[in-house]
């Protein structure tokens, strides 16, 4: 084999090497988007709970304002959240949802002012939403207070059931990159094993003959996890627009936050499985090389 032939072949082996570990990247990378945009669809219907304070008959307007800024001060209230609704207008939205038959009937309204609002994410749990329950209870110009308890008690069960699924999932795709990577890795290096062996033999230090293949591992990850970041928005544009809004916040911190640790793995694994091919070839003997 020419000079050329072996540069050529050694540089198609690289190449081979970068795509490989771009492509397993890619994989745990949109794997990880899935689980980011899946939370945030959890989070976004927890603070879309709906927390209704029926307020007593003889609540007076008095009443109702001081307990607008009693939540509005209160750390598990969503800004901006807060809504009051009379008595009439809740009146008003039946006869608009069932028309005006509704007011053919011969009573007094049955129903009560209430004052509506959401709760922050932390806060939508089944013992925080107890709590404030029983809080606002305390409050002697409350009559009840109401929420969809089941939604959260689903939620809760289910991220219980698939909390554990996840995590084994997420082990498995970590293992197999691994796997994958250090297979890749010792496969582009078998070549230049003689050359490592050679440099050993004439007085090399470890560190020495280590250090160059080590940088170019290192822009191996580089180059790698890039290719992995640009598969991964080109997918999650492709796909928003394709379906309108099926990820929202595309270009946050929590993504790009994604993508840097993606970045980082991929550079520690391309990193650390040369180190330990390189090391290999090195406590072979001459004999074990050609095996």
């Amino acid at each position: 084999m020419t000079k050329s032939n072996r540069l050529f072949n050694n540089l198609r082996k690289y190449i081979y090497a970068i795509i490989s570990i771009a492509l397993v990247l890619l994989i745990i990378g949109f794997y990880g988007i899935l689980l980011l945009f899946g939370q945030q669809a959890v989070d976004n219907l927890k603070e879309n709970l709906e927390i209704i304070v029926e307020l007593t008959p003889n609540a007076t307007e008095e009443n109702h304002k001081a307990l607008t800024i009693y939540l509005k001060n209160q750390d598990y209230t969503k800004s901006n959240s807060i809504q009051f609704v009379s008595k009439e207008e809740g009146l008003k939205k039946l006869e608009d949802e069932f028309g005006d038959d509704l007011i053919t009937f011969d009573f007094d309204n049955p129903l009560y002012d209430v004052i509506t609002f959401h709760v922050n994410t932390q806060f939508a749990q089944s013992d925080a939403l107890k709590a404030i329950k029983l809080e606002l209870l305390e409050n002697k110009a409350i009559q009840d207070v109401h929420y969809q308890d089941v939604i959260i008690s689903n939620l809760e069960s289910n991220s219980k059931q698939f909390g554990w699924l996840i995590l084994l999932i997420g082990g498995l795709f970590l293992i197999t990159a691994v796997a994958l990577i250090n297979n890749t890795v010792r496969l582009a290096l078998n070549d230049n094993r003689f050359i490592i062996k050679n440099m050993q033999y004439v007085g090399a230090t470890e560190g020495f003959i280590i250090r160059p293949y080590l940088r170019k591992a290192f822009m191996n990850g580089l180059i790698s996890g890039l290719l992995a970041i640009a598969g991964i928005f080109g997918i999650l544009i492709f796909l928003n627009q394709q379906i309108a809004g099926l990820f929202t916040h595309i270009f946050s911190v929590e993504v790009f936050s994604l993508c840097g640790s993606l970045l980082l793995v991929g550079v520690a694994i391309s990193v650390g499985s040369t180190f330990v091919a390189v090391r290999r070839f090195l406590r072979k003997r001459v004999v074990d090389l050609y095996v």
